[in-house]
Parts: structure tokens; C-alpha cells; sequence
């Protein structure tokens, strides 16, 4: 190998070593694709409610207490307090289509379930759930207002589903 040869590999793993740590230190600084929600603080919730299909059931808070209103009037106890810390997760779940377009595909329009928390002075925060994943380890869903579709881990479905096996009177 040639002394012209040899330099000419050196300078071509160097270039490819500047550009990798140029990518690396770029997508550091880069926000992730779509814009986070606003942080939700769970104890600012002052109610709740939760709609899937011909099922409605509301819970309002009071200090540190949930207490059902509607169809069904008892549930565990930490049960309400999980689905609020649950929900308020929701806008950190991975972005699948940052634009939302064609809702229809993740179940979306219309929605399978809707949870939505009141808030003392601003608006309620409302999530939408649609169809489950095709690994089945999380579902589609977007918070109201908010264009990207997202998905949420399974934690928040399944406590509402528990919540919804009560109101329908089916055991655990």
C-alpha cells in the first residue's frame, strides 16, 4: 500500500467519524418528532369521566377522595387515583402520525373510548382511545385538540376496563 493510499483511508474514517459525531450531537438538539402535550398535573383533576360505547360513568374528586357518580357506586379504591396518574402520562406516549390524518385506521373517528378530566380554570383534558396495536402492547389515541395520533401503553386501558367490568356489573 502506498503512503498516498494510506492517507487517503485516514481521511475518509475521519470524515465518516466527523459526520457520525455531527448526526449524534444534531439529534440531540433536534425536539422529537411532534410536539409534546402541555404537561398535566394529576392533582388538579376535579373530576373525571369516562364514555365507551352505552357505558358513562363520572367520578368527581374532593381532597384527595374520588366519588362515583352515575351507574356504578363502588370500585377499588386506588382505582380512580391510577386512571387520573395514568391519564396524565398520556402526552408522553410515542407519536405515530404526526399530521393525524386518516383517524379511521386507528380507531379513532369515532373513538372507542373517551376519558376526559376536568380542571379547575381551564378546559377539561380529553383523550380518545381507538384499537390496539397490532403487537397488542399499547392502542392508538389522541388527546382532544391536538392533531398527532399517539400510542399510549396499555396501563391506562386496562384500568379503564376494570372501571368498565364494574359499571357493567362483571366480575374482575
Amino acid at each position: 500500500m502506498t503512503w498516498r493510499r494510506a492517507v487517503l483511508y485516514w481521511l475518509v474514517a475521519l470524515g465518516i467519524f466527523g459526520l457520525r459525531h455531527a448526526l449524534i450531537q444534531f439529534s440531540a438538539r433536534t425536539p422529537a418528532t411532534g410536539a409534546k402535550a402541555s404537561a398535566v398535573d394529576p392533582a388538579e383533576f376535579t373530576g373525571l369521566t369516562v364514555e365507551s360505547g352505552e357505558i358513562h360513568i363520572s367520578a368527581t374528586r374532593s381532597g384527595e377522595r374520588w366519588h362515583l357518580v352515575g351507574p356504578i357506586t363502588q370500585v377499588p379504591g386506588d382505582l380512580l387515583s391510577a386512571i387520573a396518574e395514568s391519564l396524565a402520562t398520556v402526552g408522553d406516549a410515542q407519536v405515530v402520525s404526526v399530521s393525524g390524518e386518516h383517524p379511521e385506521q386507528y380507531a379513532l373517528d369515532p373513538p372507542l373510548m373517551t376519558v376526559s378530566a376536568d380542571r379547575t380554570g381551564k378546559p377539561p383534558f380529553r383523550v380518545y382511545l381507538g384499537a390496539p396495536n397490532p403487537a397488542g402492547v399499547a392502542v392508538y389515541g389522541r388527546i382532544d385538540g391536538e392533531a398527532p395520533i399517539l400510542l399510549i401503553g396499555l396501563q391506562l386501558r386496562s384500568y379503564l376496563d376494570l372501571l368498565i367490568e364494574a359499571a357493567r356489573g362483571d366480575p374482575p
